[in-house]
């Protein structure tokens, strides 16, 4: 197995997990970055849950310069907009992700649902189509309990939203799961 090319920067309560240089942009390459990247936020989300830490993500593909952790990169921003948007605890996949990696690669993460098909509750009530990463654990019924739990302390309705928009994804994903 290849070390892995995961880095980590924090910064306050955002973290940036990239991978290091991939030369040439050889697609084999290109397809582990992205299942490193696809693994350390599976694991990101289902720690973070499990501490009852609601955290939202986005994954985007692209050039990144790090100078000595000074980071340039018009995808950042992309990556940044798009976590913004987001009314849930959940990861957005972006598009440029599935163009990248190719579609049959792509269609291996869809059928094993481990990346889905899903309208990402976005600011202002609305949905927009797009790819989200599918961190569930196994035990999506605990995760369910969990999340039910912290929304019913919750007074605030904006944030009661998020939690209802991210119980329609775990039951989305439960159901997937029983026709599968």
């Amino acid at each position: 197995i290849p070390q892995s090319r995961i880095r980590l920067s924090a910064y306050s309560d955002t973290f940036l997990l990239y991978t290091s240089n991939i030369i040439n942009k050889n697609p084999e390459d290109i397809s582990h970055a992205f299942l490193e990247i696809q693994v350390a936020c599976d694991y990101l989300f289902i720690v973070a849950n499990e501490l009852r830490i609601p955290i939202r993500g986005s994954i985007v593909v692209g050039d990144l310069i790090d100078n000595y952790g000074i980071f340039v990169s018009k995808d950042i921003i992309e990556a940044y907009e798009m976590e913004k948007k987001q009314k849930w605890i959940g990861c957005w996949i972006g598009d440029k992700c599935k163009e990248t990696l190719g579609d049959d690669e792509w269609i291996e993460y869809e059928k094993n649902h481990s990346i889905l098909s899903y309208d990402i509750p976005i600011e202002s009530g609305k949905n927009i189509k797009g790819y989200a990463l599918n961190w569930v654990s196994k035990n999506i019924y605990e995760d369910l309990k969990i999340l039910d739990s912290l929304k019913d302390k919750l007074d605030n309705n904006k944030i009661k939203y998020k939690y209802n928009n991210t119980l329609s994804f775990l039951r989305y994903v439960n159901d997937l799961n029983a026709f599968s």
